[in-house]
């Protein structure tokens, strides 16, 4: 029994990362800027659902938000990589605490893995205000909340996806004009 404690405790530790707090903010590819990507995936009609469910994150915390973070009004945008549509959702953010004058641009993007069936999410951050210190300490947060709501995601019941899938159709719809374009993902 006492010999098998060590490798089931090492075990839980590489299985779940997220509750030791361990996600670390990467290194910035360059001053001000992170890059990088978040292992959560989206198939079918997530795909399309994931966008208002973050979009939604952000209109949450308003800029006259006391909460962990506020946030502009979320801007969507949609790009094509090949045939693939790529989804964009971007914020400028300011992060608790609020004194220490950090802001930044967020962008989420959902889009095509190398398996073009499988979407991933990419981040990126793009700092405006505060000293460098500051933002990247302010972001170790600021990435552990945003896991937190992309985890979040498994547990929205099927009619709630359903619900989003069809709202974010038919704004792709209204802003394409093209119908046919939301069966690339379906």
């Amino acid at each position: 029994v006492c010999s098998s404690f060590v490798p089931a405790r090492q075990a839980a530790r590489v299985a779940s990362p997220a509750e030791r707090g361990g996600q670390n903010v990467p290194m910035p590819v360059a001053p001000g800027q992170l890059r990088f990507e978040l292992p959560f995936t989206y198939l079918g009609p997530d795909i399309l659902a994931a966008v208002p469910f973050l979009t939604a994150w952000f209109e949450a915390r308003g800029e006259d938000s006391s909460g962990e973070f506020a946030a502009e009004v979320p801007q969507v945008s949609v790009d094509w990589s090949g045939t693939q549509p790529v989804f964009t959702v971007a914020s400028q953010v300011w992060l608790r605490p609020y004194d220490l004058g950090v802001s930044q641009t967020v962008r989420i993007s959902i889009g095509p893995s190398d398996e073009p069936t499988i979407y991933v999410v990419h981040v990126e951050i793009d700092q405006l205000t505060g000293s460098p210190a500051a933002w990247h300490r302010t972001n170790a947060r600021f990435v552990r909340l945003m896991r937190r709501h992309l985890l979040s995601w498994r547990a929205i019941p099927l009619r709630r996806k359903q619900a989003l899938f069809e709202h974010s159709s038919n704004c792709f719809k209204a802003t394409t004009g093209e119908s046919e374009d939301v069966g690339v993902l379906v």
